[in-house]
C-alpha cells in the first residue's frame, strides 16, 4: 500500500509523530488515495440520517487528509471529487423524488466545488500546524457552500451530530465551531496515521 515515494532520502530526519509535516511523507499510492477518499465521502454520508452513525463524521476528514498527503494538484482534485461524490450522491437522493436532474445538478455542483477546494487543503498540508489549518478549511468550505452556488448548507459536519452527546455544544458555540472541533479531532487523527506510515517506511530501510 505504501509507495516508493514514501521512503525519505538517506540522511533525512526521521518523521516524528507529533512534529512532522504531512509534506514530508510521500503519500500512499494514488489508487489507495482514491479509495480512501471514497471511504471518507461515504463515511460522512453515513454520519447523517437515516444511517446516523455520527462518529463517522470524524473519520471522513481524517481519511481525506491521509489521501491528500503527497498528492499532486490534479490528483488532489480527483480525490476531492471522489470524496464529494461519495457524500453528496447518496445524501441528496431525496431530490430524485422531485426531479432527477435537480439531484444531478446539485450533486455535481457540490462535488466539483468540493474538489476544487480540496486542492487548497492539499497545500495546507505543507504547514507545520496543518491540523488547525485543515479544521479552518472545513469551516470555510461549509461557509462557501452555504452561499454558493445554491446556498445549500446540507452536509455540515456539525449537522451530523443531531443525536451525539456533543450536540449540546451547538447552543453554546454555534454550528461552525462544532464543525471546527470535529475537523480538528479528525485532522489530528490523520496526522497520527501519516506519522505512523512514515515511521514504518523509515523502519523498512
Amino acid at each position: 500500500m505504501v509507495s516508493a515515494q514514501e521512503v525519505p532520502a538517506p540522511g533525512a530526519p526521521a518523521v516524528g509523530a507529533g512534529k512532522a509535516r504531512a509534506a514530508e511523507f510521500g503519500g500512499i499510492r494514488t489508487r489507495w488515495a482514491l479509495l480512501l477518499s471514497l471511504a471518507g465521502g461515504l463515511a460522512l454520508y453515513a454520519a447523517f440520517p437515516p444511517v446516523d452513525a455520527w462518529p463517522l463524521a470524524v473519520a471522513a476528514p481524517a481519511l481525506l487528509a491521509v489521501a491528500l498527503a503527497g498528492r499532486s494538484l490534479r490528483a488532489s482534485f480527483c480525490c476531492g471529487l471522489v470524496c464529494g461524490l461519495g457524500t453528496f450522491a447518496p445524501l441528496l437522493t431525496w431530490l430524485v423524488n422531485e426531479a432527477w436532474y435537480a439531484w444531478f445538478a446539485l450533486m455535481a455542483a457540490e462535488s466539483v466545488l468540493f474538489a476544487i477546494l480540496a486542492v487548497g487543503q492539499r497545500l495546507m498540508l505543507r504547514l507545520r500546524c496543518w491540523p488547525f489549518a485543515v479544521a479552518c478549511w472545513w469551516v470555510t468550505v461549509e461557509a462557501i457552500r452555504d452561499r454558493w452556488p445554491y446556498a445549500f448548507p446540507l452536509g455540515r459536519l456539525a449537522m451530523s451530530q443531531s443525536v451525539a452527546p456533543d450536540v449540546r455544544w451547538v447552543a453554546v458555540v454555534g454550528v461552525p465551531f462544532l464543525s471546527f472541533l470535529i475537523a480538528l479531532t479528525a485532522a489530528a487523527a490523520g496526522r497520527a496515521v501519516l506519522a505512523a506510515l512514515a515511521a514504518r517506511a523509515t523502519a523498512s530501510l
